[in-house]
């Protein structure tokens, strides 16, 4: 025999209530059994637990539990029975391997798990080892019980030595997974026994995330879980984090926790938050992370798909509470131990409130606030999410008849609304939301109802309990505010009552100072819903006010859950006295605060602000006097506010009022470094601005020339500003400074009154050219200088340019300089002067004489077509452009010759062009010359030849045909269409046109006025490719058309067909054919019938003698075959005798099998006299070989094939072949 470790993944859907309602299981949070306060009403929970550290369930229900501080394992049945399978006493040991688990000794046992078999291991921390129950029976199956260490690596696991292990888990092989807490190691076992280090390196503290799990460092890891997917998860406790084992790589990384200790991260990444001493994870069928958050008082989860974190037990508080509830809102105090059964219910050991306590995955509950009968309430959210691994159907939202006084809001625009679908299944890992009503419709205290939702989980239905309080009137609500607070002894103070209700309020409110009434019940006032009371108070102490509604018909009457707490104190008054208001800038300033009408001297200190800026505080006396050196203040008015803040007896008082400060006054002194100076001598102008001793003055000077303004010079650190001119024009200039004051100080204007004196600076003038030899209409440029004979300025005013005693042009001067370009000097020699006409601060002067020569300017000609090329019969115009390179064009005549011979003469006009017209040319090169004569101031030029192309006239050839398919002998009519491409000259077109059937040359003919050459042709074969060229004349080119194809088909013609053709009979009988004739591309003629290559005694007759067909028509002909009488000729056989000449015909037709036989290969004759010479040739041959006398014998049995032939009186001839059979 051998075990078998058997293991298996179902695969399903889950329904989890996400949070779900928490309850207690087990223990009463008592430390002892006895008379417990908090007893619950099961066995389980009226009986002490001492600090448990484990749970886990089995498939019958039981849960087992690790009585820690008790050194027991303890099973509850579904009944709530406890009994102890495990432990002898309170008192820690380490005995009884081998014998009953109830006798042994444990030490402080932590995780727990059960296997399929029902045995039951768990962590003996104490003992430093894992044990396991079975069948009643203790052993080890890990660790030396009793002894701490780390050894055994490689060996048998219940030799090796760990170190106060806290937590374990199974994967699906059956191997143990140890978090040897004490070690810092994750130990393995495997299914043979024996133990391995699978991560940690044995060094407390943090590190090794992104490398081998075996080289990372944990601290005191208390938990590990497996995955489905074999990914090993390990509760990192003292570095405050998840940590991961990849199943597949080995690698090391943090799957939840930065490393802080503290409570943070909910809705965002499980990596970026923090945990505080997570002592145990377990991992559902999704893959989602569950935590035990200890010291946070806290179960916190990780979406696997998301991976976000959420809290989904514990408020953060550590006082217990909460169960029947939604488990975030219970209290719970060092959550040690998470664990997860198969239906998804959640279970954790709330180690210091001594209690097993449970999170159920099919049940939620939501309270909701007190309503009135009847109505329906806001929605309150409750998630489903599926934690199975296959997706989630939900077949009813609320199933009947489970549901009661529930509703669903399905509202979209609502700010909470139904998500969840029965028509869209809900993928592994995903949640959605129900937005479910309170809908009571009776009065209780609490009111209930259930919203039950059914799916294709394995733990379907699940439900949702609703409650509240629920009135036969609307709630209310009251708050109370106070109109001062704190508030002076003997001050009246105004308190409201607010009273929230969706009805107009009516009623009374009775006020309270503790629990004195404070005066009578006020009236609400139904406008605002409010009353209220005004009093005082005559004692020094805080009040608690409360309010009581007394309601109506319609409201129910309400207490504020919060009481006002009013204070009380001892009225001030505060009054403050500057030293000065106003005060000048830079002068002390004192504010001397006195705070009076107090009984006990008032303690503190008086604070001041200048608007919302504080200046400072000044600390009271005994005398309640404070006085305050205020810090220098800027220049204007300040609202000046004091405060008194109050104290133990005293009540707050303020003291305002604006102080103003003035500026400081200044004096300004002048000086110049010269009163006497010619125009453009720098002058120095020197201000000193002098303050108060402890300052100096700042910001600017301007310097004024009577009342304008010079500059505007910021001063020195020294308060003085330098000002240098060299621009006041020359007279006498009366010079002042003026302070322009700053924040701190007020203006002032020198006393000395400067007077400066500018005399006229003497110039002299400078004349250039751009050239002193130039060519007639050339631009030369005459440049005048104007330089003072002192100073660095550039004189102003005008420059006379004169040639002689021309004036060329005038000029202002720009920067001392002013040019004049001119294009008009004479030829021959030019004498130029510039003269200065001075300005107010310049005398004038005059340049010396400067000599241009101007010579003729040479010329080019040039000569230009309207067009070229240009096509024949169209008009040109030669244009001929003289050019000296000046800026007057060259005038005079032009002479234009064509291929040396003189055409014309023309002048040139003010641009310097001539032109002359040619109304046509013929085709071919031209060469054009013009020649230029020449003027007073320009040289005779000629111009290079021009070569004029002239080119026929293009011209386009457009073929048509009378048609693109014929038949055989059918005649087609081809027509050409010259034309002139562009406009139209006046000389038309001539010439001929040829046309082609592809190489061969169908005909030839000319074009007519109109350019159109037409003739008909007859083609032969059966298709043509139809072309046509044009072959030009002396002004208009050749053109081809583009070709045109022709098909050319068959003749009319003719179809014969019979009905039948083969039969059988007996000889003497006769049979009617059914001969038919069809046209064939409209054939229309009469024809002759016959039967050809009948046997001996056979005869045929036709029912028309020559039928006529129709062009698109069918014609009809009856054939009747007889076997028994012979031919005597014509068309019909009869039994009397005739001529002799159709009996001996008759006696020809036997022999035509030889014509029927050469019928078969030509079916068609053209000549009918041909086929009568071979009948009688052939018929005469028969005759002769064994036509004696003519008997009716009837046919002689056998098959015969013979033809019924159809001629055309055109010649067309078809025949059809019969098959006759004659059987006796």
């Amino acid at each position: 025999m051998a075990d078998q470790n058997l293991s298996g993944i179902g695969i399903g859907s889950l329904t989890v209530m996400t949070p779900g309602e928490i309850n207690t299981l087990s223990g009463d949070g008592c430390l002892s059994d006895g008379s417990c306060p908090t007893s619950g009403s099961t066995p389980a929970t009226s009986s002490a637990l001492k600090l448990p550290l484990g749970e886990a369930t089995d498939a019958a229900g039981n849960l087992y539990i690790s009585d820690t501080g008790n050194n027991r394992i303890r099973k509850v049945d579904p009944f709530g029975n406890v009994t102890t399978i495990a432990g002898s006493s309170e008192i820690a040991g380490f005995s009884g391997d081998g014998g009953s688990a109830t006798t042994a000794q444990l030490s402080a046992p932590s995780t727990i798990a059960i296997d399929g078999a029902g045995n039951i291991f768990f962590a003996d921390t104490g003992n430093n080892a894992i044990r396991e129950i079975s069948a009643g029976k203790i052993l080890t199956v890990a660790g030396t019980l009793g002894s701490a260490g780390f050894g055994g690596d490689g060996h048998a696991a219940n030799v090796a030595l760990l170190s106060a292990p806290q937590g374990f888990a199974f994967d699906a092989s059956g191997d143990l997974y140890i978090a040897d807490t004490g070690n810092h190691r994750i130990r393995k076992v495997d299914t043979s026994g024996d133990i391995s280090t699978v991560a940690g390196n044995g060094i407390a503290g943090y590190s090794g995330d992104g490398g081998a799990a075996l080289s990372g460092q944990f601290d005191s890891p208390w938990g590990v879980d497996v995955a489905t997917d074999g990914n090993l998860y390990i509760a990192d406790f003292s570095n405050n984090r998840i940590r991961r084992v990849d199943a597949v790589t080995g690698i090391l990384s943090t799957a939840a926790g930065d490393g802080t200790g503290s409570y943070t991260g909910d809705g965002g990444l499980a990596v970026n938050a923090t945990l505080n001493g997570p002592a145990s994870v377990v991992t559902d069928a999704a893959g989602n992370l569950y935590i035990a958050d200890s010291e946070n008082n806290a179960i916190r989860k990780v979406n696997h798909s998301t991976g976000l974190i959420a809290t989904l037990a514990g408020n953060g508080t550590a006082l217990f509470g909460g169960d029947g509830l939604n488990a975030p809102l219970a209290g719970l105090y060092k959550p040690y131990s998470v664990y997860l059964d198969g239906a998804g219910n959640l279970f954790l050991a709330d180690r210091l409130d001594l209690r097993i306590r449970e999170v159920s995955a099919t049940v939620a509950a939501l309270q909701y606030p007190t309503m009135k009968e009847g109505k329906t309430s806001a929605p309150i959210a409750q998630k489903i999410e599926n934690d199975g691994n296959a997706p989630l159907d939900l077949t009813d939202l609320a199933a009947l008849p489970a549901t009661t006084n529930a509703a669903l809001d399905f509202t979209s625009t609502d700010p909470i609304t139904t998500s969840c679908s029965i028509s869209l299944a809900l993928p592994v890992d995903s949640s959605c939301i129900l937005a479910i009503e309170f809908t009571p419709v009776s009065v209780g205290a609490p009111g209930t109802g259930v919203l039950s939702v059914t799916s294709n989980s394995g733990n379907s239905p699940v439900a949702v309990d609703l409650s509240g309080i629920v009135l036969s009137v609307d709630p209310s609500s009251t708050t109370v505010t106070s109109s001062l607070n704190a508030a002076a002894v003997g001050l009246a103070v105004t308190f409201t009552a607010h009273i929230a209700s969706p009805n107009q309020v009516t009623g009374t409110v009775q006020f309270f100072d503790g629990a004195t009434p404070i005066g009578i019940p006020q009236a609400v006032n139904p406008a605002s819903d409010t009353a209220t009371i005004t009093t005082s108070f005559a004692v020094l102490q805080s009040h608690s006010i409360t309010a009581v509604y007394s309601g109506d018909n319609l409201n129910a009457a309400s207490n504020p859950n919060h009481p006002l707490i009013q204070i009380i104190e001892q009225a001030t008054y505060l009054n403050v006295i500057p030293t000065a208001n106003p005060e000048v800038e830079f002068s002390q300033l004192t504010f001397n605060a006195t705070v009076s009408g107090w009984t006990t001297a008032p303690s503190g200190n008086i604070t001041f602000t200048d608007g919302i800026t504080s200046i400072g505080s000044a600390t009271l006396n005994g005398n309640g006097v404070a006085s305050f050196q205020v810090p220098s203040l800027a220049v204007g008015q300040h609202n000046i506010t004091a405060v008194f803040p109050g104290d133990a007896n005293d009540f707050t008082s303020h003291y305002s009022f604006v102080q103003t400060i003035s500026l400081a006054p200044s004096s300004t002194t002048l000086s110049t470094s010269n009163a006497v100076a010619q125009f453009a001598t720098p002058i120095t102008f020197t201000a000193t601005v002098t303050g108060v001793s402890s300052s100096t003055p700042t910001g600017s000077v301007a310097f004024k020339d009577g009342t304008i303004t010079l500059a505007t010079v910021s001063l020195s650190g020294l308060g003085v500003a330098a000002y240098v001119n060299s621009t006041l024009v020359a007279g006498t200039h009366t010079i002042t400074a003026v302070y322009l004051g700053d924040a701190d100080y007020a203006t002032s204007t020198s006393t000395q009154i400067i007077t400066e004196t500018i005399a006229q600076t003497a110039t002299s003038t400078m004349l250039s050219a751009s050239a002193t030899s130039s060519i007639s209409g050339r631009p030369v440029t005459l440049t005048a200088t104007v330089t003072a004979s002192t100073g660095s300025h550039k004189p102003t005013g005008m420059i006379n340019f004169m040639d002689g005693n021309i004036v060329l042009g005038t000029s202002p001067l720009n920067n001392g300089m002013v040019s004049l370009t001119t294009s008009s000097l004479e030829v021959g020699t030019d004498n130029i002067t510039a003269i200065y006409s001075g300005d107010s601060n310049d005398t004038t002067s005059r340049s010396g004489l400067l000599a241009i020569t101007i010579l003729q300017a040479p010329t080019t000609t040039t000569l230009i077509s309207s067009q070229s090329p240009v096509p024949t019969l169209t008009a040109l115009v030669i244009t001929a452009t003289v050019s000296n390179g000046g800026a007057n064009n060259p005038t005079g005549l032009i002479t234009f010759s064509e291929d040396s011979v003189l055409i014309g003469v023309g002048k040139l006009d003010g641009a310097g062009i001539a032109t002359i017209s040619i109304p046509s040319l013929a085709a071919g090169s031209h060469t054009f010359v013009a020649s230029y004569a020449g003027d007073s101031l320009d040289i005779p030029s000629n111009s290079v030849p021009f070569t004029q192309d002239v080119q026929l006239r293009p011209t386009t050839d457009t073929l048509s045909t009378s048609a693109t398919s014929l038949t055989g002998g059918q005649q087609l009519t081809l027509i050409s269409v010259i034309r002139s491409t562009g406009s139209a000259p006046s000389t038309g077109l001539t010439g001929n046109v040829s046309f082609l059937s592809g190489n061969i040359t169908l005909a030839s003919a000319p074009i007519d006025a109109t350019g159109v050459a037409t003739v008909t042709v007859l083609l032969p074969g059966t298709s043509a490719t139809i072309s046509s060229t044009y072959n030009g004349d002396a002004n208009y080119a050749a053109s081809s058309a583009t070709p045109t194809p022709v098909t050319i088909g068959p003749p009319p013609d003719f179809i014969i067909q019979a009905t039948p053709t083969s039969w059988q009979m007996q000889s003497k009988q006769s049979l009617t054919v059914k001969l038919m004739l069809t046209s064939v591309k409209s054939f229309a003629d009469s024809f002759s019938l016959g039967c050809l290559g009948l046997p001996k005694n056979a005869t045929c007759t036709f029912s028309q003698d020559k039928p006529n067909l129709e062009a698109g028509s069918v014609q009809s002909v009856d054939v009747t075959v007889d076997t028994g009488t012979p031919l005597l000729g014509g068309t019909e056989a009869r039994a009397e005798s005739r001529s002799v000449s159709r009996g001996i015909f008759a006696c020809f037709l036997p022999g035509c099998v030889l014509f029927g036989l050469l019928g078969s290969r030509v079916r068609r004759f053209r000549s009918i006299g041909l086929v009568l010479l071979l009948m009688g040739v052939l018929g005469l041959t028969s005759a002769l070989s064994g036509c004696g006398s003519i008997e009716n014998n009837g046919t002689t049995p056998g098959t015969y094939n013979f033809m019924i032939n159809a001629t055309s009186q055109t010649g067309v001839s078809h025949f059809v072949n019969m098959t006759m059979t004659i059987t006796q």
